[in-house]
C-alpha cells in the first residue's frame, strides 16, 4: 500500500513540473527508495520528494555544484565558499551577490547552512555557506555517483 501511495504522489509531482529535467532526479529517488531496497523510509522519501517539487532546477543544480566542488577540493568552508561563489556566478551568469542570495533562501531547506564564521572581506561581510549531511544523503539518492 505504501508503495502505491508514494507512486501516486510521485506521479502527481511529475505532472506539475514545468521542466522535465527534474524527472530524472525523481526517478532515481523513487528507484533507490522503493526498488533498490527491502525497507522503505517513507518519511525521508516524502521530505526529499517535497524538496524536489519545491526547489527550482537552478537551486538544485547550484546545491549540487557546491557539494561536488567541496568534495573535489576538500578546502576549508570559507575558502571553498568564496571560490565557489565566483565560479557559480560565472556559470549561471549572475552576480556573486545573487548567488549569496539564492543560498540565503536555500538555508530554509536544511540542505545548506551558514558556517557562523565571519572572515575579513573587501565586500559585504557574510558567513560562508556549506552543504549539510542532510543534503549529502539527498545527493546520494538523486545523483549517479
Amino acid at each position: 500500500i505504501s508503495f502505491i501511495i508514494e507512486l501516486s504522489r510521485t506521479i502527481d509531482v511529475i505532472n506539475r513540473l514545468a521542466q522535465n529535467d527534474k524527472v530524472a532526479f525523481i526517478a532515481r529517488l523513487f528507484k533507490k527508495e522503493f526498488i533498490d531496497t527491502d525497507e522503505y523510509n517513507i518519511d525521508q522519501y516524502e521530505e526529499y520528494l517535497h524538496r524536489l517539487d519545491y526547489l527550482s532546477l537552478k537551486e538544485i543544480n547550484i546545491l549540487i555544484d557546491l557539494y561536488l566542488y567541496s568534495q573535489k577540493n576538500g578546502k576549508e568552508y570559507h575558502a571553498e565558499w568564496y571560490e565557489f561563489k565566483q565560479l557559480a556566478a560565472t556559470r549561471y551568469n549572475v552576480t556573486e551577490d545573487e548567488i549569496a542570495s539564492v543560498f540565503a533562501g536555500l538555508t530554509r531547506t536544511g540542505f545548506c547552512r551558514e558556517s557562523n564564521m565571519i572572515f575579513p572581506s573587501n565586500k559585504e561581510i557574510e558567513n560562508p555557506i556549506y552543504v549539510t549531511e542532510y543534503f549529502k544523503k539527498f545527493a546520494e539518492m538523486i545523483l549517479e555517483l
